[in-house]
């Protein structure tokens, strides 16, 4: 089967085969290599149905997937692709929530494994997810405009010994992407 994603907005994503009895984990580990994004911030859509890793165990043929001719007259499933947030790091545990760093406007200043040192000042514990600064507790994803890497690389940076050498973590700010 003829697979090609289309970003919302505009643009194609990635286009591929795969074989008609796939699961939907198939479908979204072929789109996540193609993408480089992994496979729990992937959601592909058509019509009001959605694919994700909440179906991974249905198989495509359970689909009914719209199909559009292509201009090589080849039968194409055409998907929207959708990029949502990753998961906090460490979901669901509490780690990145209850751990030294998370506040965008804070002084993060860990005496190593996330723990706090006298230096802090408002550092975002018990207060911010330090991968992405959000301050919603019960969120199971990261802001959205944060990406898996930054989101990876805040967890770390916060949860390591201060070094002042290291680059600090970076969030996103209102309406925007976490700067690259």
């Amino acid at each position: 089967m003829d697979i090609e994603c289309v970003r919302l907005g505009g643009g194609s994503a990635c286009r591929f085969q795969i074989e008609v009895n796939a699961t939907v984990l198939d479908l979204l580990h072929r789109v996540s290599a193609e993408v480089g994004e992994p496979v729990e911030c992937i959601q592909l859509c058509f019509g009001a149905t959605v694919l994700d890793d909440a179906q991974s165990t249905a198989h495509m043929s359970d689909y009914a997937l719209p199909e559009s001719d292509s201009d090589t007259g080849s039968t194409v499933r055409v998907l929207h692709l959708m990029l949502r947030p990753p998961r906090h790091c460490q979901w669901p545990a509490t780690d990145a929530w209850t751990g030294c760093g998370g506040d965008p406007h804070g002084h993060a200043r860990c005496s190593g494994n996330g723990n706090c040192s006298p230096e802090c000042t408002s550092c975002g514990a018990h207060t911010h997810w330090r991968c992405c600064g959000s301050s919603d507790p019960k969120s199971e994803f990261c802001l959205p405009g944060t990406s898996s890497k930054q989101a990876s690389y805040n967890n770390t940076v916060c949860a390591q010994k201060y070094d002042p050498k290291v680059e600090g973590p970076r969030y996103v700010e209102a309406g925007k992407e976490a700067p690259a």
